[in-house]
């Protein structure tokens, strides 16, 4: 069995009191003390017109923190492929790849956020029907070495796409997957998962179950994929210390999501994202939620609750049961809870010194 394998997520959030390059250089502190520490990547997320998150361009960023790094993986958790142009995916992802010694992990996802398809002019209830088309012909443009497009959705000529990718047939494929239509077709890809968890190690179980399913029945081994499943830690002396360090930054990171992403009215009537708003529902009724912005106290609790988040020996049993029950050996950890340099990066030490080597 593979030993357990750690990296970190970098979600360059910016709260009130913080400033975009403040985030900015401490994230890029984290990845070449992630480097350090042993760490296997570090993960960035990509967003657009808001403080949850300022790297507009997973990609961009990415191919930075390679720059900076000389063994370090760096993986894109989401880029928002349905915002860019096919062809232009699968050229800057071979150049990184390339220019990278093959150290570029490409994940995928289909977005969340109405603004971003008004500004992009682009459908979000095509979103789905998008981002199958456009990894379809990037996948083709890595393994041909050109590729042409006459769907409904896009048309263009045959062209050679150029560099060719450094690793063969291509770079890793992740899918940020919530649906069980999204989860299935990853599976038939032979495309790894990026899991977010965010409560019970069941649920992440029970998607994991849905693509092997898929994936067998597509040809393909599902024990030979491998997904990343990510989580938020925070080290401290006592529970409470923890949770008091963590607390009001994540209330504040979920409100803010709450502000940006679709609304439960949106979510009701668009095509394409029932299984978010079948989650939203049930949130509703188990009093964890409401159908505004506003995040409850038991909202965020259950969000601590769930990670690795208190002291060494709690958060080494909270990563065994995760492990035992998902079957996942990759798990990307968030350390920017506090939202403050000195206590993420403190927190990224213990957790590397007295965490990983008991997990492994």
């Amino acid at each position: 069995m593979r030993p357990v394998e750690f990296s970190i997520s970098l979600t360059t959030a910016v709260p009130p009191d913080s400033s975009d390059g403040y985030v900015l250089d401490y994230s890029v502190e984290q990845a070449r003390l992630a480097e350090r520490l042993g760490f296997r990547g570090a993960w960035v997320l990509e967003h657009h017109f808001t403080p949850f998150g300022v790297c507009s361009s997973a990609l961009t960023m990415a191919s930075y923190l390679l720059g900076m790094t000389e063994q370090l993986r760096v993986g894109t958790a989401v880029s928002v492929v349905t915002l860019d142009h096919p062809v232009r995916i699968a050229e800057q992802v071979a150049l990184i790849d390339q220019l990278s010694g093959g150290r570029l992990d490409l994940g995928v996802g289909r977005g969340q956020f109405p603004d971003d398809f008004k500004v992009f002019g682009v459908d979000p209830a095509k979103s789905r029907e998008i981002m199958r088309e456009w990894m379809d012909i990037a996948i083709r443009a890595w393994t041909d070495g050109s590729v042409e497009a006459s769907g409904d959705l896009i048309q263009f000529p045959r062209v050679p796409v150029l560099p060719a990718p450094r690793t063969k047939p291509h770079p890793p494929v992740y899918v940020a997957a919530t649906s069980p239509t999204t989860v299935e077709w990853a599976a038939s890809r032979g495309f790894g998962l990026l899991i977010q968890h965010g409560r019970a190690a069941e649920r992440a179980a029970s998607t994991l179950e849905l693509y092997a399913d898929a994936a067998r029945s597509a040809g393909h081994d599902p024990d030979a994929v491998e997904h990343a499943l990510f989580c938020i830690a925070h080290v401290a002396d006592t529970a409470e210390e923890a949770r008091q360090a963590v607390f009001g930054n994540l209330r504040w990171w979920s409100e803010t999501l709450r502000t940006v992403a679709f609304s439960y009215d949106e979510l009701s009537r668009l095509p394409g994202y029932e299984a978010h708003f079948r989650d939203w529902q049930q949130r509703l009724m188990a009093g964890l939620t409401t159908k505004g912005t506003t995040v409850t106290d038991a909202h965020t609790q259950e969000i601590i609750d769930a990670n690795p988040i208190g002291t060494p020996d709690h958060c080494v049993q909270k990563l065994h049961d995760l492990v035992s029950r998902t079957g996942i050996r990759h798990l990307v950890v968030g350390f920017e809870g506090p939202g403050r340099r000195e206590e993420i990066l403190a927190s990224m030490e213990r957790f590397a010194g007295e965490v990983m080597p008991k997990v492994q």
